[in-house]
């Protein structure tokens, strides 16, 4: 999801129960993202530490209780990339990564499309090209023929 999107969730649009999200992209259209049992269970000891809070306050908050807007959450990832030694970190980084991995990992493009939140194939197909591209680079370096020399 987008900076933006994530820095809108409240705890209401959680559910752990069902390992699922749900989201508000462009123009307050709503999707449902799965979440992976580690995601939730994390989402799960976090919310443990916030059990005061409203069920419609937002998920995630600073240090303070403030809600993070978006600059606080680019600043957070930014610093975190400081110290973890990942030069130029920033929220679209973890979008794109998890863009090219997952059909790298064998996932489909329509899923693709319908986690990103994207209308139409364009921007999908972008991803799908670098998926390919590690395809045929895998291929070429472990083709039987090729290898075989024949």
């Amino acid at each position: 999801m987008r900076a933006a999107q994530l820095c809108g969730i409240r705890i209401d649009h959680v559910d752990l129960k069902q390992h699922r999200l749900r989201v508000f992209g462009k123009s307050s259209k709503e999707r449902i993202l799965p979440l992976s049992p580690t995601t939730a269970m994390a989402l799960w000891k976090y919310l443990a530490t916030r059990r005061e809070a409203a069920i419609d306050e937002r998920l995630f908050v600073t240090r303070r209780g403030r809600p993070y807007n978006r600059d606080a959450l680019l600043e957070l990832i930014r610093s975190l990339g400081d110290s973890a030694g990942v030069p130029d970190a920033h929220a679209h980084r973890f979008r794109h990564t998890f863009a090219i991995n997952y059909p790298r990992n064998g996932g489909d493009a329509y899923t693709l499309q319908m986690l990103l939140g994207h209308s139409t194939m364009e921007m999908v197909k972008t991803y799908l090209q670098l998926a390919h591209a590690d395809a045929a680079k895998a291929h070429r370096r472990a083709s039987p023929v090729a290898n075989w020399g024949l």
